[in-house]
């Protein structure tokens, strides 16, 4: 899953760490990967997603690197953020 805070504030809990997503901030989610989403306040949300079928990554990844497996994305906060 990629996604994009247009605008807005996001509470992100992901493989036992706390993230705050904030306006500018992409998010890169591993296929199957379990998160969880809360909002922060009573602003308005707009986030972007793209939810990408597993197929498509698989034939995309074989193309790249020439191995059909699922991409690994890696755990890395924000600069500055949590």
């Amino acid at each position: 899953m990629v996604g994009f805070i247009e605008s807005g504030k996001r509470h992100l809990s992901c493989k036992n760490r706390d993230y705050i997503l904030v306006s500018g901030d992409m998010l890169l989610l591993n296929p199957r990967e379990n998160h969880e989403c809360e909002q922060v306040d009573e602003r308005a949300l707009d986030f972007r997603c793209l939810n990408i079928p597993e197929a498509v990554m698989e034939s995309v990844m074989e193309e790249i690197t020439g191995s059909r497996r699922l991409p690994e994305f890696p755990s890395r906060s924000r600069p500055g953020g949590g």
